[in-house]
């Protein structure tokens, strides 16, 4: 090989390996940023609908944190529990009853979560 087509070479490989780690911290950058921004979006949807709940909703969601517990039973005809279910705050974990007809309501965990870092939240 001539030297010509050494020097060629080795600029080609220079390039090539300088595109493919931009291209790589690119990815990783816009990845990071991109799941930091999902996330924070999350959050303000959890924290708006919370803030958006009635007071009597709240009162549901209080008996949750304040006994750190994932998992109360509630009628299966109980308009508020199912208010909740249907907003996507709780869900009920069994189809199998207990308790004289009451049925497992459990919260989500990302809402839990999010109530125990923002309490303020369900405060009436």
């Amino acid at each position: 090989m001539s030297d010509n087509y050494k020097s060629y070479l080795g600029i080609t490989f220079l390039l090539s390996s300088i595109i493919v780690v931009i291209k790589s911290i690119d990815y990783l950058f816009v990845s990071i940023i991109k799941e930091y921004i999902d996330d924070y979006k999350s959050l303000k949807n959890i924290k708006q609908l919370l803030e958006n709940c009635s007071a009597d909703e709240k009162e549901y969601l209080k008996k949750y944190i304040e006994e750190d517990k994932s998992t109360f039973y509630f009628p299966i005809s109980d308009g508020i529990a199912n208010g909740l279910k249907l907003k996507g705050i709780l869900f009920v974990s069994s189809n199998i009853g207990t308790h004289g007809a009451t049925f497992p309501f459990n919260i989500q965990p990302h809402v839990k979560k999010t109530l125990l870092n923002y309490p303020n939240i369900i405060k009436a």
